[in-house]
């Protein structure tokens, strides 16, 4: 990207040796499944069929089994922590209890699961799927999401979902009385039509809830999706198909970060917020870029070999559900597409996840990850004085975070930072 890396390649080699220390990772299980795709979402995703669940089940376990055996080989299983567990989709409160249930197990039986672990499952607030809530919380879930995304119906039947507001908030209840912790997720920026004042009100009604724990995204038009086709051609008059304006998304989101901190939700990354000892632990190692495996059709992981300090591996499982359960069938890694990550991906990696969160990314975190680097190795000390001088950014020698002002221009930011390195 312009400037020459060899300093760093040859610093980072010197520090890319194993260590000792047993792993600790977070697990993501992907359900590929829903009932309905939503017109926004490109993750991977199937409608429902007739499934054989325990084949399905036996396919989770299989594919742990595999990554572990594969990448962290010299270490006793039971030495290594499991630090998190979350069940992901798709809708995965669309599965049998009981495959999640043996998922919890296995990893307990196998490897080390403290008490307290965050367990977390996505779901979809539909009435049928509330009236399953009290069997995931006896399978092991401890925490839930809840897929709410408005409080107006109108708005839900935009997005395609197939709830109403009362169906939303009567889950919400109910989950509150059966789980330890729940988050819901909303969106806004939904289309030209909504307005701050409408956000506001809408916002306030959620705050009033008394949630822990918020997700709030702004919608995203995502390529091969319903809402690609339709948005890309929009045009005036139809605002409906078209997104708010940049100055309305940027007073959205103040409007966000200035009601979430007013009703005690802490803003601790971009889109969440939290009253304090409710974030996301699994989010937050995503984030600190720790370790995860992730299980399931599409499922990504972040791994190391035997624990490596800085050798990283990006794994991608099969996309396509039944492929990937015969390769496992087969006892084959081939259900995995992997890739070693070179040092500037590993650099880009921590910057762009780390300053998406208010803590920023710590010196240490940073010289762990690179093999001993400093700031002034590996980013241009320039721009980030000039972007200090903005408010965008704040820097010292311990530290380098993105001010209110920086999260909100993220996007704009990362490249400047990125494509301009410096590399002494």
């Amino acid at each position: 990207k312009g400037a020459k890396f060899s300093s760093f390649l040859k610093c980072f080699r010197r520090f890319n040796s194993s260590t000792s220390k047993a792993p600790s990772f977070s697990v993501y299980v992907h359900w590929p499944y829903c009932k309905k795709i939503c017109p926004y979402c490109d993750f991977n995703r199937y409608l429902i069929p007739k499934l054989d669940h325990k084949r399905l089940q036996n396919a989770y376990l299989q594919n742990i089994e595999v990554i572990v055996n594969r990448y962290f080989p010299k270490f006793n299983k039971k030495d290594i922590n499991i630090t998190s567990i979350y069940f992901g989709g798709g809708t995965p409160s669309l599965a049998p209890p009981s495959i999640f249930a043996s998922i919890i197990e296995h990893l307990r039986t196998n490897y080390t699961v403290g008490n307290d672990v965050e367990i977390t499952m996505e779901a979809n607030p539909t009435s049928v799927e509330g009236s399953k809530l009290k069997n995931f919380r006896e399978a092991g879930i401890n925490r839930l999401s809840l897929g709410v995304q408005s409080l107006r119906d109108s708005d839900l039947r935009y997005l395609g979902r197939n709830h109403t507001t009362s169906e939303a908030i009567s889950a919400y209840e109910l989950a509150r009385n059966t789980f330890p912790r729940v988050s819901f997720d909303l969106i806004y920026g939904r289309h030209s039509g909504q307005t701050v004042d409408g956000w506001s009100e809408e916002l306030q009604e959620a705050l009033s809830l008394k949630p822990d724990h918020l997700s709030l995204y702004t919608l995203t038009i995502e390529p091969n999706t319903p809402y690609y086709r339709l948005h890309s051609k929009a045009t005036p008059p139809d605002r409906r198909l078209s997104l708010p304006d940049l100055a309305v998304q940027e007073a959205l989101y103040h409007k966000t970060v200035e009601l979430t901190k007013r009703e005690g939700l802490g803003q601790y990354e971009v889109s969440n917020f939290a009253r304090e000892g409710q974030e996301s632990r699994h989010n937050m190692n995503y984030w600190s870029y720790g370790l995860f495996l992730g299980i399931g059709a599409g499922a990504a992981s972040r791994v190391a070999l035997n624990n490596s300090a800085n050798d990283r591996w990006a794994l991608k499982q099969l996309l396509d559900p039944n492929k990937w359960m015969l390769a496992l069938e087969n006892n084959s890694s081939s259900s995995l597409e992997e890739t070693q990550l070179t040092p500037e991906e590993i650099l880009w990696e921590v910057l762009l996840l780390s300053l998406r969160t208010t803590q920023g990314l710590p010196s240490s975190r940073l010289s762990e990850v690179t093999g001993g680097l400093s700031f002034d190795q590996v980013i241009n000390l320039d721009i980030v004085r000039e972007l200090e001088k903005e408010g965008i950014l704040s820097f010292e020698s311990d530290r380098l975070l993105a001010t209110s002002k920086g999260l909100a221009l993220l996007d704009s930011v990362l490249p400047q930072l990125i494509n301009n390195h410096k590399v002494d």
